[in-house]
């Protein structure tokens, strides 16, 4: 019990906690129980009770026997955890998941060796998989450490204060791990450090990059290549800056699909959804405007025309329409950190950048002065005129789609070390040149391109998903007119129209959606509207570009005819006259 009331006295001065709950409310009592030692949820080997007599003081936690066999230092993890327990209200402490917490601060705040740590950290990922809820991933052991990077080692600190405010329900139900995490990964995205002067100005220069030396950068910059170089990991420590790479999709076999389907009432929304879900290669799936729904789906090159045919067995079965069934033609991405500013974060009004949208659409611009969106283009002519794609792949191309660059890359260079990525597949330092050997290939067979820059934590926690239905030109000029606003991604279609989710500060998306609306009302052009979290844009479906689905000794996409859900016909009720 000492040692146990020293680590709750350790986090509550080091977490700056005042004496925020009643005595009852206290984790008081620790005993030895029966309970085994199983590593099978965050809070292994602890049963909590709350005692019979209130007023004896409130709670008691049973720890497993086990725990005096193992190693000591494991009893210790597990006391940091209860300690920081201790320091939550009842109604969040029994969520399995809020154990997660105290299996940081022990490896935050305990002493340990690294090969204890490691063991530790082993074990928490053990005790705590990813868990893919329908429109986020919680992470604990990954996102924990990266987000405490991001708000500068207070992210313990912030999350206790921030969940004391949460209170339970007014009808007494217990919080769901559901709710409980999406409020947590929500916070965690819209919680953010404003970036300093020095940091905008490398990452104004940063927007538009190809492959680039360090050392061109920094000349450009007027700063030192150590300067650059310690700045530049600051940016990726604190989990803020990456390079995004684009996937040509066709040339590695699979073609993208962009179905918009209307549909009579919600509830047959929820139905056709579910077909959809059930499809491995389905990326996302999209409610727009209470009867459109919008799914892109990743196809096989050589199963088009088995997706047609199912989905219009589809539509006659459910009687809905397909108002669209077209590819992806170009992919679209762009950053505006020009309104941004330094040490405070974006304006509180948005009326001059939406005003010079406005002038855009309405011509009052000319067309050479407005700057162009980045956009890449989808090779399918490339696939016509050639017959070496598409690409065969290995396990080692998987490991490069899913990496994710945290600093500039050289042009003569990959990384001075294997990718995070590449050491979890089990890829050695010395299957190193392996690695960069595949991904050279990529690159010469235009599978792979670098797009641009992304930003994390710069405080655009809402989506505004604009869908637009009109030819090409006007779908370009509306992305045109967009350009200025923080952040843009989207997609052109095949069929002239597109859609773009447009990143905004939670303070600016009604103003930003309630103008748009006007804007494009006034100049008659047909679009649709969805507004979203950003933690429920940007965490959505596991990503079909994995090695599960690709059969290696056949080099081509998994297809069986369990791919596609069975739509079965309804039988029709006979006459009863």
């Amino acid at each position: 019990m000492q040692r146990f009331h020293r680590k709750q006295d350790q986090l509550a001065t080091e977490l700056i906690m005042d004496s925020l709950f009643r005595k009852q409310d206290r984790i008081l009592y620790l005993v030895w129980g029966d309970n085994p030692l199983i590593y099978d949820r965050p809070r292994f080997g602890a049963l909590e009770t709350q005692l019979a007599n209130q007023l004896r003081g409130g709670w008691y936690v049973a720890l497993a026997r086990d725990l005096k066999d193992a190693d000591s230092h494991v009893l210790d993890w597990v006391l940091w955890r209860e300690a920081l327990l201790s320091l939550l209200l009842p109604h969040l402490r029994h969520i399995p998941e809020a154990a997660d917490l105290g299996l940081y601060a022990g490896l935050r705040y305990g002493n340990y060796t690294e090969s204890e740590y490691k063991a530790f950290t082993k074990i928490w990922k053990q005790v705590s998989p990813p868990q893919h809820y329908q429109h986020y991933i919680y992470d604990a052991p990954l996102g924990f450490p990266l987000f405490d990077q991001v708000v500068a080692g207070s992210f313990l600190h912030r999350a206790l204060h921030w969940l004391n405010t949460i209170r339970p329900t007014s009808t007494g139900t217990p919080l769901a791990t559901s709710t409980y995490t999406a409020a947590l990964e929500r916070w965690m995205l819209e919680t953010h450090t404003p970036l300093t002067s020095s940091e905008l100005r490398i990452l104004l220069t940063l927007k538009h990059i190809t492959t680039l030396h360090q050392s061109k950068l920094a000349k450009q910059l007027q700063m030192t290549p150590s300067a650059l170089s310690q700045a530049l990991n600051k940016l990726a420590q604190r989990h803020l800056l990456r390079l995004y790479h684009f996937i040509n999709l066709p040339l590695i076999g699979l073609t993208p699909h962009e179905v918009i389907l209307q549909i009579p009432s919600q509830k047959k929304c929820q139905q056709i959804s579910s077909f959809f879900s059930e499809i491995c290669y389905t990326w996302l799936i999209n409610l727009i405007q209470d009867n459109l729904l919008h799914c892109r789906v990743l196809i096989p090159n050589n199963q088009r025309m088995t997706f047609n045919d199912w989905l219009e067995d589809l539509v006659v079965q459910e009687k809905i329409s397909i108002l669209m069934n077209v590819r992806s033609s170009e992919i679209i991405n762009n950053w505006n950190l020009s309104s941004y500013i330094p040490e405070i974060g974006w304006p509180q009004d948005f009326s001059v950048i939406l005003e010079k949208s406005r002038t855009i659409l309405s011509e009052e611009i000319p067309v050479e002065e407005i700057p162009k969106t980045y956009s890449l283009e989808f090779s399918y002519n490339l696939l016509q005129s050639t017959q070496k794609f598409p690409v065969q792949l290995n396990p080692e191309d998987f490991i490069y789609f899913r990496r994710d660059h945290r600093i500039i890359l050289s042009t003569d260079r990959v990384a001075a070390q294997p990718s995070l990525e590449a050491r979890y597949a089990g890829l050695a330092d010395s299957a190193h040149m392996k690695f960069r050997r595949q991904i050279k290939k990529l690159e010469k067979n235009n599978v792979s391109k670098l797009q641009g820059l992304i930003l994390y934590h710069v405080g655009l926690d809402t989506v505004i998903q604009i869908y637009i239905f009109e030819p090409r030109e006007i779908t370009i000029q509306v992305l045109q007119s967009l350009h200025i606003l923080p952040n843009i991604s989207g997609v052109i279609l095949e069929n002239g129209n597109g859609y773009v989710f447009l990143y905004v500060p939670n303070h600016n998306a009604v103003d930003v959606l309630s103008t748009l609306q006007k804007i494009f009302s006034n100049q008659e052009i047909n679009v649709a509207f969805q507004v979203k979290p950003t933690w429920q844009a940007m965490t959505g479906f596991e990503s079909p570009i994995q090695p599960k689905y690709y059969d290696f000794d056949a080099k081509k996409w998994v297809w069986t005819e369990n791919t596609l859900p069975k739509i079965k016909s309804k039988k029709r009720r006979k006459n009863s006259f």
